[in-house]
């Protein structure tokens, strides 16, 4: 399986330790996984540290920020 995290956090806390937290289970038990990070986040280093694949450097459209920021309906 290939898993890609969608991150809209900025820090490596709330969601997004929750998402590195997943990201790391599912590389232990053998699939594929990486985290993808918004510009200007801190995440990338964080990443770095916990031995997490990230994508960083995206850009959100009008439309992906609303999906992002509906956890209500997730």
């Amino acid at each position: 399986m290939n898993v890609l995290h969608l991150t809209s956090g900025r820090g490596p806390t709330g969601p997004a330790a929750a998402a590195m937290s997943d990201v790391q289970s599912l590389r232990a038990a053998g699939h594929t996984a990486c985290l993808a990070v918004r510009d200007g986040s801190a995440l990338p280093e964080a990443c770095e540290a916990a031995g997490i694949p990230c994508v960083g450097g995206l850009k959100m459209g009008r439309g992906a920020r609303q999906l992002l920021h509906l956890p209500r309906d997730v």
